[in-house]
């Protein structure tokens, strides 16, 4: 006899319903084992205090009702939509498929509305108030806008910005009165 066995009839051993012969069995395994007599000895322990509880009262529908609500939560769609969705479905970093769409619009959303954010340092383009109609307008040539030119490109002005008097250059270091540098005297 093994100690599974053993454990498969102890309370029939209690309750006096083992066959002589198994029960000669049983009791030359816990002379053999005094862990098994340490075992029996509780189960019986055990069984004791269980007897002197006192007994507890139901309705006559206990039963009917605990079924029934056994039933339902063993048949409830949430349950077996939980089941289906981790057991045997694919994850995508961790995330459902349907988790995993959510979190990409989230995530585009993020970075449009961050860009939207962002201001753009070469914007060149002139927006005219709608208020001003054209025969009043005076808006200079130097502000309006260029063929070829957008918003990534910045080109170049049509004047140099260090002529002083037309085509002549100024000669290097020299800038009458113009610019103090710390080096001019």
């Amino acid at each position: 006899m093994n100690r599974y066995q053993f454990e498969d009839l102890i309370s029939d051993y209690i309750e006096n319903k083992l066959p002589i012969a198994k029960r000669k069995e049983l009791e030359a395994f816990m002379e053999a084992n005094p862990e098994a007599k340490d075992q029996l000895e509780s189960i019986r322990s055990l069984m004791k205090s269980m007897k002197k509880l006192p007994e507890v009262k139901t309705s006559d529908e206990f039963t009917a009702k605990l079924m029934k609500r056994v039933e339902f939560e063993k048949n409830r769609p949430s349950a077996k939509k939980y089941v289906a969705t981790t057991v045997g479905s694919k994850t995508y970093f961790g995330f459902t498929p349907v988790y995993a769409t959510v979190m990409t619009a989230l995530v585009v959303a993020f970075v449009v509305v961050g860009m939207q954010l962002v201001p753009k340092t070469n914007n060149n383009s002139t927006v005219l108030p709608t208020s001003i109609t054209a025969e009043t307008s005076t808006i200079p040539k130097s502000t309006s806008p260029k063929p070829y030119q957008n918003d990534d490109i910045m080109l170049a002005e049509d004047h140099d910005s260090t002529d002083v008097d037309g085509p002549a250059r100024v000669k290097s270091g020299q800038f009458d009165d113009k610019i103090k540098l710390v080096g001019n005297k």
